[in-house]
């Protein structure tokens, strides 16, 4: 999920490059949420008609925003997050958990 807000070009450090996934024509979870908010805009068509060009992938991303997909799709990371936190919680209390913990606490943040 982390990549998937990183593919549309929301902030970070990672040098990761953006749009490459919309690019291959591959829908993401914050692409699928707008999709599913905005279904008489024929979302699909629009992006695989005008996913070429970055001015195009600008204004699908706008949509994306505006349709609460990123914002979702957050949700959904501090949803797994903590899923994930609690099952290492099970775990013995040893280093490699607590590394593991500060890991996926620190993904969680970088978007």
């Amino acid at each position: 999920l982390r990549d998937d807000l990183l593919d549309c070009g929301l902030p970070s450090d990672d040098k990761k490059p953006i749009y490459q996934d919309l690019l291959r024509g591959v829908y993401t979870l914050p692409v699928l949420y707008a999709a599913r908010r905005n279904p008489g805009a024929r979302f699909f068509d629009l992006i695989a008609k005008h996913r070429k060009e970055r001015t195009d992938l600008i204004q699908i991303i706008a949509r994306v925003e505006e349709s609460g997909g990123f914002r979702y799709t957050k949700g959904r990371m501090e949803e797994y997050t903590e899923r994930a936190l609690d099952a290492l919680q099970g775990l013995p209390d040893i280093e490699e958990r607590d590394v593991l913990a500060k890991t996926v606490l620190d993904l969680n943040r970088a978007v």
